[in-house]
């Protein structure tokens, strides 16, 4: 199929995929344009379309089977039995309109993944996000001069989102800012990145350019004054690096070492965090890491009485398992939104929750038998870092969505040979 231009549907296809993208990860050119041109919903509305009108039978690809079953759960269930419920900053109820504008995110990033998986054209995909993240390089750069300008711009943004001030949040998108599900997303993506520096076999200028975004990327984060996004960036980027290829026994390792703190005296990993502290003086995330040591040494954790930060938030956690067990099959309707996982398990109970938790297993479970077996320890990395974050923040949304299902998995295809299925990868023969 052929158009008066020369272009093929394959063609067609990507510069779609590409816009959606870009106006995703690089929103500040798209900013300046006329409705409905600086929309997401426009762009992500031109794949639906481009898949319907050019590759109608991707819609039935197995791998989006176990995405129908959780859809289409919430999407009945919704007006029956959790409509009266309410979900997300704005104080919204649950009903079809916000599950459709919560997962369609979801499902283009698996559509265009598996799209290309069972077309066997793993060259695309790879080149799809390879642009996608030299486009997130560049909204990296533009935010980081945002918050070189406005060092509380990640937090006013947040809380204009929460408490409803559009004139707030609007002069942050104007400037192009990547919110906070951007950089959520960005953190648990540092294997990757390690991953194209260690192990791809390719020239000294391109590993630089990895080693630069990598930098670039984990600065911008420290300038979000967010103490989680930092952690994980900071431990994936270690972690990534001291893998070796059997990287089974590093695992082993790493929980035998997890149990030693844990039987350590707190007073010790206390110290860690107050000395952790001390490189970013007078900031959130320094307040932040030496309150994180005090409830380790002086536990107080509770939600509506705790002096410390650490202490309150984990206080959540008694009120969401209250909540779920007092109607485990639907739930018991509290929401915190800071605690992802156990949200959904309070506020959709075993009904909600178990599709989501088949979905995840299942594409994690597909994706190991389709990635090169060099890429697989930092994908697992990768997705580790995502169902970690989910404990600790409200994670979610279409960032998150193509970060997971998209790029983590997708990367390992960026260095292949054009029309071959050979890897550019380093061997491990050890």
């Amino acid at each position: 199929m052929k158009t008066h231009i020369g272009l093929n549907r394959h063609t067609i296809l990507e510069i779609a995929i590409m816009l959606y993208l870009a106006q995703l990860l690089f929103p500040l050119p798209f900013r300046h344009l006329p409705f409905p041109l600086y929309s997401n919903f426009f762009y992500s509305a031109l794949v639906f379309a481009a898949f319907a009108i050019l590759y109608p039978k991707s819609y039935i690809s197995k791998g989006l089977l176990v995405f129908y079953v959780f859809i289409f759960v919430r999407l009945f269930f919704a007006p029956l039995l959790w409509s009266k419920r309410e979900y997300g900053f704005e104080g919204s109820r649950i009903n079809i309109k916000s599950t459709v504008i919560g997962y369609y995110p979801l499902f283009i990033a698996i559509l265009v993944y598996f799209h290309y998986i069972n077309k066997k054209d793993y060259y695309t995909l790879g080149r799809i996000c390879k642009r996608a993240l030299i486009l997130s390089l560049f909204g990296v750069v533009n935010s980081f001069f945002v918050f070189r300008e406005y060092p509380q711009a990640m937090i006013e943004y947040v809380i204009g989102e929460v408490r409803g001030t559009l004139i707030l949040v609007e002069k942050y998108k104007s400037l192009g800012l990547l919110g906070y599900g951007f950089f959520n997303a960005l953190c648990s993506i540092f294997p990757v990145f390690i991953y194209m520096i260690k192990k791809t076999n390719i020239y000294i200028s391109k590993k630089i350019w990895w080693f630069l975004l990598a930098l670039i990327s984990w600065i911008t984060i420290t300038l979000t004054n967010t103490t989680a996004f930092l952690l994980f960036s900071t431990i994936f980027v270690i972690v990534a690096w001291i893998l070796r290829p059997d990287y089974k026994k590093d695992i082993y390792i790493l929980i035998a070492l997890l149990l030693v703190v844990i039987i350590i005296p707190s007073s010790f990993t206390a110290q860690i965090f107050y000395r952790s502290s001390e490189y970013f003086p007078e900031s959130k995330i320094g307040k932040n890491l030496y309150d994180a040591g005090l409830t380790i040494e002086n536990p107080d954790i509770d939600y509506y009485s705790s002096t410390q930060h650490a202490g309150m938030r984990l206080g959540r956690i008694p009120l969401l398992w209250r909540s779920f067990l007092s109607d485990p099959f639907i739930g018991g309707g509290y929401n915190s939104e800071h605690v992802a996982w156990l949200d959904m398990l309070s506020m959709f109970g075993l009904l909600g929750f178990l599709p989501w938790l088949w979905f995840v297993i299942d594409n994690y479970k597909r994706n190991l038998k389709i990635i090169y077996p060099t890429y697989i320890p930092y994908y697992m990395l990768c997705v580790i870092a995502f169902v970690a974050m989910g404990f600790l923040k409200n994670t979610g949304g279409a960032h998150i969505w193509i970060f997971w299902f998209l790029i983590a998995p997708g990367a390992c295809f960026i260095y292949i040979h054009n029309n071959s299925n050979k890897y550019l990868i380093i061997e491990n023969n050890e």
